[in-house]
């Protein structure tokens, strides 16, 4: 059993340097900074499944392939994909210290690239194109309950309705005072339309 300090004295036990010492001993480097870069063909694919990089490690200039970690992955396939542009500078974890073990970009700096707009309690996507790839997107507060609507559905409805809309405007210039038959199934078809394409946008179905 550790007796108790004494008042007035500190218990206290030796300090052990040991790991400190070694791993200050030890030349590895397991984490570097790094500049995409290309010797003219692509500076990615991808090999397995995986995404590889071509990396310049600065200020070393050494040229490696290292494989691109992901945001929010949940499994094979899943996360955000993105590849980086060439020149942009990135962080680097090199597991052991070995770079035949396989460096991994664990994230993109921002290099003096900041986009306007940005700020606290603020999450801005700055891409020059966004493909989201999902069976169920919503959007709104936390208890929402209708997916989003996809983008094929949706621009197949709108071209439906407009070529309704335009039917139905075509039938109102021609129609006699007074309306008739015509005018009559134009003004439904243009009803029915308008009902299917604003229940769709807003409820996603």
């Amino acid at each position: 059993m550790r007796r108790p300090a004494r008042r007035g004295r500190t218990a206290s036990r030796k300090l052990d340097l040991t790991a400190m010492r070694t791993a200050l001993a030890d030349g590895r480097v397991h984490s570097a900074l790094g500049i995409v870069t290309t010797d003219g063909a692509s500076h990615y694919e991808l090999v397995d499944g995986d995404l590889l990089v071509d990396v310049v490690l600065v200020p070393s200039e050494t040229l490696i392939t290292a494989r691109m970690a992901l945001a929010g992955g949940g499994g094979a396939g899943q996360g955000l994909w993105w590849v980086p542009d060439v020149g942009s500078e990135v962080a680097l974890l090199i597991p052991d210290g070995e770079l035949e073990a396989g460096a991994l970009i664990v994230g993109v700096l921002s290099s003096a690239g900041v986009p306007d707009g940005i700020g606290p309690g603020r999450l801005l996507a700055a891409w020059p194109e966004v493909h989201i790839v999902t069976d169920d997107l919503r959007l709104g507060s936390a208890d929402a309950a209708q997916p989003f609507v996809l983008g094929d559905a949706r621009k197949s409805l709108e071209d439906a309705f407009l070529a309704t809309f335009a039917t139905f405007a075509a039938t109102i210039v021609t129609a006699p005072v007074g309306g008739g038959s015509g005018f009559a199934s134009a003004v439904t078809a243009f009803k029915d339309a308008l009902a299917t394409t604003l229940s769709t946008k807003v409820k996603g179905e």
